[in-house]
């Protein structure tokens, strides 16, 4: 979904290198009016790449629960930070992973309780391999 026309002809150009038109729609206008009629599970795979200044990830992330598909994955741009847990928590979405890119941070998001949820990365417990190690060698 984009709003700027020549910047979805030039999505299309790019979709269209990798020969990938047959998976991939881009379609001009707004994403929350599309999303409002877009059928249940209908998407696989969502980026979120909002414009910064108006703060739309949280919106958008709650936008598209109901067009995703129930193994689907979003990805999302933030402009400093990725959004709360608390809030993924309360949207239904756990993080599967995170990073940074420059001054971007984005985040993979899969629904709470999914298969995809699974593959969340779990924080590292700084110590506890080596305690762990220690235990065992001990026994």
């Amino acid at each position: 979904m984009e709003t700027d026309r020549a910047c979805a002809a030039a999505i299309r150009e790019t979709v269209a290198k990798v020969r990938a038109e047959d998976r991939v729609r881009v379609t001009v206008g707004d994403a929350f009016g599309f999303l409002e009629r877009a059928a249940a599970g209908s998407f696989d795979l969502v980026f979120i790449d909002p414009p910064f200044a108006r703060d739309l990830q949280e919106k958008a992330i709650g936008a598209i629960r109901g067009a995703l598909a129930p193994e689907g994955l979003v990805y999302v741009e933030s402009p400093e930070a990725p959004v709360p847990e608390e809030t993924l928590g309360k949207l239904g979405f756990v993080r599967v992973r995170e990073g940074r890119a420059g001054q971007v941070a984005f985040e993979l998001l899969a629904r709470e309780g999914s298969h995809m949820s699974m593959l969340a990365k779990l924080p590292k417990v700084k110590g506890k391999a080596k305690a762990l190690k220690n235990k065992e060698a001990q026994a």
